[in-house]
């Protein structure tokens, strides 16, 4: 009985601050702050220390998935400067994106068959005379296996969550403040 009423405190709680939500601001909108010393380096992108901020700031948010793509970025420095700088460094993060999703997809391959071939040759060995060296390769077929499922399944997911960050900071609102 106590775990019932529990829950429906929980549920009434729930009610009254859904009451509280005004609306003002989507629910989808994150803002991250850049207010660091120099924002945009000599090559006309976001120094290392600024692109780092925004991308460990934004990446919590981006943790499940692409339903939050709305950031607004605030800082001091103008837009008609961040704006080409943010693009840029976003430009560069996507292309590196690309080459390790596609680092990943060919390795996850590459395991996957070796796991496949040493799998075959396992079933060559006679488990009679060699019982451990046919463990032994059975054992380690499977691990290239699981490391191609991981890899393939897992890891390549992961960095197709961050692309879709990356892309979503390259056209996030700019908003011009003073640091107070």
């Amino acid at each position: 009985m106590k775990q019932k009423e529990f829950f429906e405190g929980i549920r009434q709680q729930e009610k009254e601050l859904l009451k509280e939500f005004d609306g003002s601001k989507p629910v989808n909108e994150i803002e991250l702050f850049l207010f660091t010393e120099q924002i945009i380096g000599s090559d006309g992108e976001l120094t290392k220390q600024a692109l780092d901020d925004i991308m460990s700031r934004s990446q919590e948010q981006y943790k499940y998935g692409k339903e939050l793509l709305n950031p607004v970025i605030i800082s001091s420095c103008p837009e008609e400067k961040l704006r080409p700088a943010l693009r840029k460094s976003m430009a560069r993060k996507l292309v590196k994106n690309k080459a390790e999703r596609k680092r990943q997809l060919i390795l996850s391959l590459v395991c996957f068959l070796a796991g496949v071939l040493l799998l075959a040759l396992g079933s060559i060995f006679n488990p009679e005379r060699i019982a451990v060296l046919y463990e032994i390769v059975l054992v380690i077929s499977w691990v290239f296996v699981w490391t191609a499922v991981e890899m393939f399944f897992f890891e390549r997911q992961k960095s197709q969550f961050k692309k879709y960050r990356i892309i979503a900071l390259a056209d996030a609102e700019i908003k011009v403040k003073t640091k107070n």
